[in-house]
């Protein structure tokens, strides 16, 4: 197993590589439970988040507030997307069961945190809080229609 801490920085450059690099060894499955999904707006996260669902890894999010541009541009993609009641209290990223961020609460704002690689035991862990946080909800599957700029592109 290697442990590596995440630092703040005021480019979130530390956190970018290390999500960037633990989206880009996805080969089956992505776990995510966050807030706004904020980091799809770094343009290097999304576009790796992006080339993982068209290699064919399945991306399961639960989210507490997303922008509709971004939720819509997810569920475009295939991703599935859970809308939650609750902000999490943990924001973190499972891939294939092994490998793991989880956000130290108190800098989530910050974007840092600790990355886990080849541990499945804690994976396993987040994973069955994710099906929690999930429990009752179906993904959502219908485009946001009052999205503006959607309307314009669909008209």
């Amino acid at each position: 197993m290697d442990k590596k801490i995440v630092q703040s920085d005021p480019l979130n450059r530390d956190y970018r590589d290390t999500t960037t690099r633990l989206i880009g060894i996805a080969e089956k499955e992505i776990i995510m439970v966050v807030g706004e999904i904020g980091a799809y707006k770094f343009l290097d996260v999304r576009w790796s988040l992006e080339e993982a669902i068209s290699r064919g890894v399945r991306v399961s999010i639960y989210a507490f507030s997303p922008r509709s541009d971004i939720r819509n541009r997810l569920i475009e993609l295939g991703a599935k997307l859970y809308l939650g009641s609750e902000e999490p209290r943990q924001k973190y990223l499972v891939v294939d069961g092994k490998h793991w961020y989880i956000a130290k609460p108190e800098e989530q704002e910050k974007r840092a945190g600790e990355a886990h690689f080849d541990d499945p035991k804690g994976a396993s862990l987040l994973a069955k809080k994710f099906q929690e946080y999930i429990r009752d909800k179906e993904p959502v599957d219908k485009i946001d229609w009052e999205d503006p700029l959607l309307q314009l592109t669909q008209d």
